[in-house]
């Protein structure tokens, strides 16, 4: 049964590395972007907009700039687990061969 739990697939964890990626202290220092449990969120509202056109040889038009709101958030942390029994492990699972 150990060899069917190590054969089963790893979870994806896609958005986890991208946006929180961890490494492991080396002499006490952590190279993670946010060390702290907090990290910090940036937020823009608004659509995308095109330069205005303008005449030749005329003055260009002066576009405000928008802003953005910075907040800090601490990410949850989450651990689902499900049950495994000897009857999931001999139902035939997804991406499995039909026969082997």
């Amino acid at each position: 049964m150990l060899a069917a739990i190590q054969a089963m697939p790893t979870h994806r964890t896609f958005l986890r590395d991208r946006y929180f990626p961890t490494t492991a202290p080396v002499n006490g220092v952590s190279e993670d972007i946010f060390p702290g449990e907090e990290v910090l969120v940036e937020y823009r509202n608004g659509s995308k907009k095109i330069a205005p056109c303008v005449m030749p040889r005329k003055g260009g038009i002066t576009i405000e700039r928008e802003g953005y709101k910075t907040f800090s958030y601490v990410p949850p942390f989450i651990a689902p687990q499900r049950p495994l029994t000897i009857d999931d492990l001999n139902k035939k699972g997804f991406g499995e061969q039909l026969f082997q």
